[in-house]
């Protein structure tokens, strides 16, 4: 059983989800998460969805696996969280803090990488099909021949 708490700015809990070991997909599709803290936050399968997570501080969570397709992450901070696998197909990264973030195999196909910290980030066997993103950023986070451009 784990216990994720969804915290604003000033500390408040506004969403605690309680989740058992048979639940395999949490639902937060088109939640709005602007400005939340989730700082090292477990959120392993999660379906964000859609969901608004503007200015919200995700550093060191794990989104392992999460559906994260068209959500807006402008201005996130998810310095050195582990995003392995999950689905960011269309989501919009403008300005996003993404250094040191672990995004192997990832997709990130049309992402929208505009003004966003690659510095160090794995996109090891990643999708980054049509995405939007310049060569200094990819030069500056870790890539391998697999990595799809």
């Amino acid at each position: 059983m784990r216990i994720v708490e969804i915290k604003n700015r000033y500390d408040d809990v506004i969403y605690s989800v309680e989740i058992s070991q048979a639940d395999e997909y949490t639902d937060l599709i088109g939640a709005d998460l602007r400005d939340v803290k989730l700082i090292g936050a477990d959120l392993r399968d999660f379906d964000l969805t859609g969901a608004d997570l503007r200015g919200a501080d995700l550093r060191s969570a794990d989104l392992r696996g999460a559906d994260i397709r068209s959500a807006s992450l402008r201005g996130t901070d998810l310095r050195s969280a582990d995003i392995t696998g999950a689905n960011l197909t269309c989501a919009d990264l403008t300005g996003a803090s993404l250094k040191g973030t672990n995004l192997l195999g990832a997709y990130l196909m049309m992402a929208d990488f505009t003004g966003a910290d690659l510095t160090g980030a794995n996109l090891i066997s990643s999708d980054l099909r049509f995405a939007k993103y310049t060569q200094e950023q990819i030069d500056s986070a870790i890539t391998d021949e697999v990595t799809i451009f």
